[in-house]
């Protein structure tokens, strides 16, 4: 792994950029195959989803949400809210039980080329601790690991390669024992849409 101190970006070895901080992003920005296209925007974002049977896309799911309480609700992680020194209501994020099987979904409702994930992880130290690694697993069949930083600054990975796809899935999230409270404050999935297939 290189670590380029000028401009605090992780190479890591799978091949993955990441850059830490909203100063850096536009480096990560910069190695992005998509970011000159046209509708180049953050994809996720939906301030207006919502865990009823109507659901709007995108769309973020989860098997666990801590009490079932609407401030840690998995939509919370695409509402364009990126405070993340607390928790609670005042500091909505994605927050699910202490468990080892978790699972976070964003479905796009169509079809998307997408090139980058920035991440800004729930950050109210000591209450809560993060996962550090995790696989995203992209519809079209491939998936990519991420290595997460303990930090409240944005967390931006460039993909090895950009994926065409109707959703993505983060699992296998791993963190240090014992379990402890972790929690995503924003997901923002970076990309295009692409147009509608002819019927």
């Amino acid at each position: 792994m290189f670590l380029t101190i000028m401009h605090h970006c992780l190479l890591m070895s799978a091949g993955l950029l990441l850059c830490i901080g909203p100063c850096h992003a536009a480096d990560a920005v910069k190695s992005s195959p998509l970011a000159k296209m046209p509708g180049y925007v953050n994809l996720a974002l939906n301030r207006k989803d919502d865990k009823g049977d109507f659901k709007p896309h995108p769309h973020a799911s989860s098997n666990s949400e801590c009490r079932h309480d609407l401030a840690f609700a998995a939509m919370n992680a695409i509402d364009g809210k990126t405070e993340n020194k607390g928790h609670g209501g005042a500091f909505p994020s994605w927050g699910p039980e202490q468990r080892k099987d978790l699972w976070f979904q964003i479905d796009f409702g169509k079809q998307v080329l997408v090139d980058r994930i920035d991440l800004f992880i729930r950050a109210d130290f000591p209450h809560d601790t993060y996962w550090h690694d995790a696989t995203v697993v992209f519809s079209d069949g491939t998936s990519e690991k991420i290595r997460i930083q303990k930090t409240a600054e944005r967390q931006t990975f460039v993909l090895k390669q950009p994926h065409t796809l109707i959703w993505l899935l983060f699992t296998d999230l791993v963190q240090d024992a014992p379990l402890g409270w972790a929690a995503w404050s924003e997901v923002e999935v970076y990309g295009t849409e692409l147009p509608a297939k002819p019927r």
